[in-house]
């Protein structure tokens, strides 16, 4: 855990409860507090490999607020805060980027090579709190709204097996902001929506991507309607993945003590991860209906993202509840425990 050895099981070695941070001198007139930045760094970037998510990562305000001990990750339209048509005609130079490569950093409009159309957050916690084992409790309220869904992962600190998914991510609880989603093949009733709670893995190159996940099917509601608690226990033996106390599922559990287990890549250290995604090629699986409309692009397409912003008029309202956006991911706290090695 950053160097310092966990002698104990079932130790306290994180907490952000949100609190606010008394004597912040940017404090707002709404009484809105900045995160605590010795904790929570943001990931300011145009999202590439391996998702290709169809926002872009930045600082704006009015994208991540914490009141009452409440933190919201905000996603809204770019041409809301940049000006109208700026995603089809538009250039974004992104300051105090974090991206390695240029192109996460800087994107002019041409032709169907647009800017992303919204903007979103992402917070991590890479230089404060890495660890390799634990049980991590986070209470969430998962976005609403078409085409979106949590953020809410351990990544590797270190590519010590390859970029891209090669390392590992674990997904800490997912459902897609889509209230109906299904397969609109013929003869199929697969349901993608948000009734659906994932958890897992995703490991592996960029077209040998493998999951590795577990489902829990929300019989009445949705899983985006209110706060829920979403724990993850991970040690040498596997991950077990619980909602609300209640085991959803194991994985890569080994059959016995003598069993050699192979747990890599998710051996090493990882941090936490919070945000708020969009679209992408990944997540929405293609040949699906949301409500009376067909997913508006392919995964592999060029155009991906050009087709997402031109059916607008489809998915927008899903994101608002009258003028006001209910496209936020609310987290109420983040805990982690030792489990011992």
């Amino acid at each position: 855990m950053n160097g310092v050895k966990v002698m104990c099981k079932n130790e306290l070695i994180f907490e952000e409860n949100f609190d606010q941070i008394t004597g912040d001198e940017f404090a707002d007139e709404d009484n809105y507090r900045y995160l605590n930045s010795s904790i929570w760094k943001r990931e300011i970037k145009i999202p590439l490999d391996p998702d290709y998510e169809f926002c872009v990562y930045h600082k704006l305000e009015k994208s991540l607020k914490v009141k009452d001990g409440i933190l919201e990750i905000i996603p809204s339209l770019l041409d809301e805060s940049y000006g109208e048509n700026i995603t089809y005609f538009g250039r974004l130079q992104l300051a105090e980027c974090s991206g390695l490569l240029s192109d996460e950093c800087y994107r002019k409009a041409t032709a169907y090579n647009i800017i992303p159309p919204v903007i979103s957050a992402r917070l991590m916690t890479k230089q404060s709190f890495t660890f390799r084992y634990g049980k991590i409790e986070i209470r969430a309220k998962l976005p609403e709204g078409d085409w979106l869904y949590p953020e809410m992962w351990l990544q590797p600190k270190y590519s010590t097996y390859g970029v891209g998914y090669s390392s590992g991510r674990v997904i800490l609880g997912m459902a897609r902001g889509n209230e109906n989603l299904i397969d609109s093949r013929p003869n199929t009733k697969r349901d993608f929506s948000s009734r659906q709670l994932e958890f897992g893995l995703r490991t592996g190159p960029i077209g040998n991507v493998t999951e590795e996940k577990v489902i829990k099917e929300k019989q009445i509601g949705i899983w985006t309607e209110d706060f829920n608690v979403f724990t993850t226990i991970w040690n040498k033996n596997g991950f077990v993945f619980k909602v609300n106390d209640e085991v959803v599922g194991r994985v890569r559990q080994s059959q016995s003590n003598e069993q050699v287990n192979n747990m890599a890549p998710y051996d090493l250290e990882f941090y936490l991860m919070l945000g708020v995604g969009v679209g992408g090629m990944r997540v929405f699986p293609d040949e699906t209906r949301s409500g009376y409309y067909e997913k508006p692009w392919k995964n592999v397409g060029a155009k991906a993202m050009l087709r997402f912003w031109q059916a607008k008029d489809q998915w927008l309202s899903s994101w608002k509840r009258g003028n006001k956006y209910k496209t936020s991911l609310k987290v109420d706290y983040v805990r982690v425990w030792s489990v011992g090695e």
